[in-house]
């Protein structure tokens, strides 16, 4: 059996919309990748970035691997400002984002893991 380890890297589960809504997309996609991959166990991690570490806010890991280069042979960390972290903060603070939406989809994170299977 495949084991693999998901570390999902945020600064805030319950006032950050990007963190929010990042957590439940790979809830969402880890159950699917489950269930059509009964041979791979998934161990599902969080871990709360500190203050200094908020522009790694949010990331997935893959075995230690950032998922968007299971995505993208060549990516480039983006970070653009969020709302919801400045007002946490009280400073004015740019976070990780993914494309125009700021966001990972399920979509995406799923891709990146049969990418990462080789399905």
């Amino acid at each position: 059996m495949k084991k693999i380890n998901i570390k999902y890297l945020y600064f805030d589960d319950q006032v950050c919309d990007r963190c929010k809504d990042t957590e439940a997309e790979l809830k969402q996609a880890v159950a699917e990748f489950r269930n059509a991959n009964q041979n791979v166990k998934i161990n599902l991690q969080k871990k709360r970035l500190s203050k200094g570490e908020i522009e790694k806010s949010p990331t997935i890991l893959v075995d230690e691997k950032d998922l968007e280069a299971l995505l993208y042979p060549v990516f480039r960390k983006r970070r653009s400002h969020c709302e919801d972290c400045s007002c946490l903060t009280g400073e004015n603070v740019s976070c990780r984002s993914y494309g125009k939406s700021d966001r990972l989809t399920k979509e995406q994170i799923l891709t990146a893991l049969k990418n990462y299977v080789g399905n």
